[in-house]
């Protein structure tokens, strides 16, 4: 889930929103939506604050966090719920930087390879695949005009 930086909205620059047949600016269209509902203003600030803590793995800011969550909507306090439950995983999280992103990576690759392929009559073919992908890096040439 990626949500934007309340300090990277629009604050000078208002576009059209023909649904609300006005001219607003980003700052000023999340400030609407704010004040239409103290629990989606209550779930939009804890929602942020959450993502800042994993992002910066603050840990320390993330059990704070936790601590000040009252009228917010079901479905974020189902996720709450959920990370005060695995509190010693997000804390060995916090405190390590190892990842599985790249792993990942990898997996996602060799699938893409297998569904591109349909299927590969012959097992080594399937590996010579997987490691040409991996291993030859493709230079970019000169142009050709100056």
């Amino acid at each position: 889930l990626y949500l934007m930086s309340y300090d990277n909205l629009e604050k000078a620059k208002p576009q059209w929103f023909s649904h609300l047949k006005d001219r607003l600016t980003q700052e000023q269209l999340v400030h609407e939506g704010l004040d239409l509902n103290q629990q989606f203003t209550q779930t939009y600030l804890i929602a942020h604050d959450l993502v800042k803590a994993f992002q910066s793995r603050d840990y320390s800011a993330f059990i704070t966090i936790l601590g000040k969550v009252e009228n917010v909507s079901p479905q974020l306090m189902t996720t709450i719920k959920t990370f005060i439950h695995n509190k010693q995983l997000i804390a060995n999280m916090a405190s390590g930087n190892l990842s599985n992103g790249p792993i990942e990576g990898v997996n996602r690759k060799i699938k893409q390879i297998k569904r591109t392929a349909y299927g590969y009559r012959n097992w080594q073919n399937f590996i010579y695949r997987i490691q040409v992908s991996f291993k030859i890096k493709i230079t970019k040439k000169n142009p050709i005009r100056k």
